[in-house]
């Protein structure tokens, strides 16, 4: 309990940061509008604990990934065709 505990705090302190640092390379600080800064967080919370707590969502996620996994090779072949044309080879 005490180590899960653990990684949720490391993860906050990950999160915290990353905005730390978003804020701190921030041309205008001011016009920093922190409630969609917090709904946005806290959107992505929620959408990860769908995925993760829900055993939908996260049957959801594994029938997406393996969708993504039989459109690779695809898109794959797409992405040299489209090289290959913009270069003349084509």
């Amino acid at each position: 309990m005490l180590a899960a505990l653990g990684h949720i705090l490391f993860g906050f302190f990950g999160l915290f940061v990353l905005v730390l640092i978003a804020y701190t390379f921030s041309n205008n600080r001011r016009s920093v509008d922190w409630k969609l800064v917090l709904t946005g967080i806290s959107l992505q919370i929620l959408f990860a604990a769908f995925v993760l707590k829900v055993p939908f969502g996260s049957a959801a996620f594994d029938a997406l990934g393996m969708a993504s996994e039989v459109a690779a090779p695809d898109a794959a072949f797409a992405g040299q065709f489209r090289i290959a044309k913009v270069a003349g080879l084509v």
